[in-house]
This record gives C-alpha cells, sequence and structure tokens, in this order.
C-alpha cells in the first residue's frame, strides 16, 4: 500500500497532515543502496595506475590486472590505513607506500617488507564488470542483479561514454524525474502521456513505454528502464534505428552524487555510417545534458520531503515507496571510510 498523501482535486478529498510530507532516509543511514556505480571509465583505467575514487561514506581503489581485467577493493592499507592509490603495482599486487604491504587482487595481504603476511590483513574486494564504457562495482559481497547494459553487446555497438557533473544530493533524487511527469513536462518542456498505464515493477527495476515529443528530438517512443536507484536506460527509435541513452551516478560523501552518461547506436556496414552514428549520439548525449543542466540549480538547493501530491504524480508516488524499499548494505563502510 502506498504511503504517501496525494491530493485529489477531482473528487474534493484531501488528507491534511500537520508535518511537512515524509522523508526518505539520505544515503547512508543503514548503509547504501545495494546496486551497480560506476566506479571510473574504462578510459581512465590506464594499465599500471593504482586510481583513486571517492564513493559512498569513503574512497576505493581501482586497478587492472596483468590480463587487463579491473579489480575495486577498500582503498586504505590494513596496517596503518595508508591511501594505497599513493602505492605501485608490483608483480600483480597494491603495494603500500608506507611500509610496502602488498595486497592481491582478492584483496588479501600477501606480502610485508618484513614480517609473514598476516591473514587478518585483507581489503573489501566488490564485485566488479566493465561494459559501455564504464568499470562498475556493485554494494555488497555478491550481486543482486545484473550490471547495466544494451540490447547488444558492446562489440556490436558505436559507443560513447562521458563524465558529467556532480550534484550535491542523494542519487534517488535526480532519477525520481524519470517518472515526474509533472517535472517533465513543466521544467523540460515535454509532451508526454500524463499516467502512463502498463508498469513493470520488481524488487530492483522499474519499466515503461512513454510516447513522449521533446523540444530537441521531436517525437520518440521511449522504454524508460530504472535499473537499480541510480541508473536510467531509454531507448527508442530516431530516423529509423535504434538509440540508446543511459544515465548513472555514484554516491559520493556529503551525499553527493557523480553523474555519468552514455550512448550508443548499433553499428552498421555503410559507407559513412561512422560520421551519422556519432553525430546522433552526440545528439543523445547533448538531449541528456540538457535535462541535467535544466535540474542542476534546483537540485543543488532542494531539500527534499515526499509532501503533498496530486492526480498525476501517480507513477511518482510509486518510485518513491520502490526507494524506500530498495535494500541497503553498509558491509564495505568501515573498510572504505575517511
Amino acid at each position: 500500500m502506498s504511503s504517501v498523501v496525494i491530493d485529489r482535486a477531482d473528487s474534493g478529498q484531501s488528507q491534511p497532515r500537520g508535518e511537512r510530507g515524509l522523508r526518505i532516509e539520505p544515503q547512508g543511514v543503514g548503509g547504501y543502496d545495494q546496486t551497480w556505480y560506476p566506479i571510473c571509465m574504462s578510459s581512465e583505467l590506464e594499465p599500471g595506475r593504482i586510481l583513486s575514487v571517492e564513493w559512498m561514506n569513503g574512497r576505493v581503489i581501482a586497478f587492472r590486472d596483468k590480463d587487463g581485467k579491473p579489480h575495486v577493493l577498500s582503498a586504505f592499507c590494513r596496517h596503518l590505513g595508508a591511501d594505497l592509490a599513493g602505492g605501485d603495482i608490483v608483480d600483480g599486487t597494491v603495494r603500500c607506500p608506507y611500509h610496502h604491504w602488498r595486497y592481491d587482487t582478492s584483496g588479501q595481504c600477501v606480502a610485508t617488507a618484513i614480517d609473514r603476511a598476516p591473514q587478518a590483513a585483507k581489503l573489501f574486494r566488490f564485485p566488479v564488470h566493465e561494459g559501455l564504457g564504464f568499470v562498475w562495482a556493485f554494494n555488497g559481497t555478491e550481486p543482486l542483479f545484473d550490471p547495466p547494459a544494451f540490447e547488444l553487446p558492446d562489440s556490436q555497438l558505436t559507443l560513447r561514454a562521458r563524465k558529467e557533473m556532480i550534484l550535491d544530493c542523494d542519487h534517488y533524487i535526480p532519477f525520481s524525474n524519470s517518472c515526474d511527469i509533472q517535472h517533465l513536462i513543466a521544467v523540460h518542456g515535454m509532451k508526454l502521456e500524463v499516467n502512463p498505464q502498463d508498469l513493470n515493477i520488481t524488487p530492483y527495476s522499474i519499466q515503461y513505454i512513454q510516447e513522449q515529443v521533446t523540444p530537441t528530438m521531436g517525437y520518440v517512443r521511449m522504454n524508460v528502464h530504472m535499473i537499480g536507484t541510480n541508473t536510467l536506460h531509454l531507448t527508442g527509435e530516431m530516423m529509423g534505428r535504434m538509440m540508446y541513452l543511459m544515465s548513472t551516478s555514484r554516491s559520493l560523501p556529503g551525499n553527493r552524487t557523480q553523474i555519468y552518461q552514455c550512448a550508443a547506436t548499433a553499428r552498421r556496414d555503410e559507407p559513412g555510417d561512422e560520421q551519422v552514428a556519432a553525430a546522433m549520439i552526440e545528439q543523445s548525449l547533448q538531449f541528456g545534458r540538457r535535462l541535467m543542466e535544466e535540474d542542476m540549480p534546483i537540485l543543488n538547493r532542494i531539500s527534499f520531503r515526499q509532501d503533498v501530491l496530486t492526480h498525476s504524480d501517480r507513477v511518482l508516488a510509486m518510485y518513491f515507496d520502490w526507494v524506500r524499499a530498495f535494500p541497503r548494505s553498509s558491509v564495505a563502510c568501515e573498510y572504505i571510510a575517511l
């Protein structure tokens, strides 16, 4: 049953409340959402490099092994807490800069400069996936669902990924716009169905079809797919070809959010198709960026509450109930804490 208050203006009935709406507990209270987060762009993770990345309540490191496979571990040495991003890769292990303790790809300490490696010295190792131009990590010991992906494998796509802005709010707030019909119409100038009917809601995703007309892209019949609380996947046909656009995010310390985007279309073995695909991908990315730039001054000052909703907020109310029920985990928090 929905826990929201909806003002039904058409019936004259309302449910008044003496306080200013419902909070959704900030990320970090009871842990962080158990979903796939983009840790970095694949292009950022060069062989031999240890990348320092802010995530959730602290910091992790990302690096590649000798076969090029990415790994994500907690960032702080189990000896005295030195930041391992300041170390180096030695024989496939991460070597701490402070006392030269070394950790393998599982996070286990396998050597020190003098003593036998203590078995208790183990970093937190996150499940990792590489795809769509990103290195992803799951918050938990085992993934609850598959990582984000488009319908076609990356090898069959012309694809571009890029890093966008940082927002001063939790990640589920900007992605509420995927279900916020009033906002899409009022702020972004879209023409669309007020209340889509056929929603497919699972514990880890929301999916529905939305027919819309946008100021920059015209009419599109869009498959709207939320994957976890931090990734929005849009699929629609433009100029006779299927386009894929994904916005995703990583939670940062201080309840901030790093936004990323990815756009793609199927490769075609036709003269000039590379240029056509690149132009359409850029148009899709500009569309996504425009929405975020229009939202940024609002979201950076929001004091979020789920307060009085109206009839056109039906899908938005479902989204907030879904977010509130989404599982969280704090299993890695102590390992990565600043």
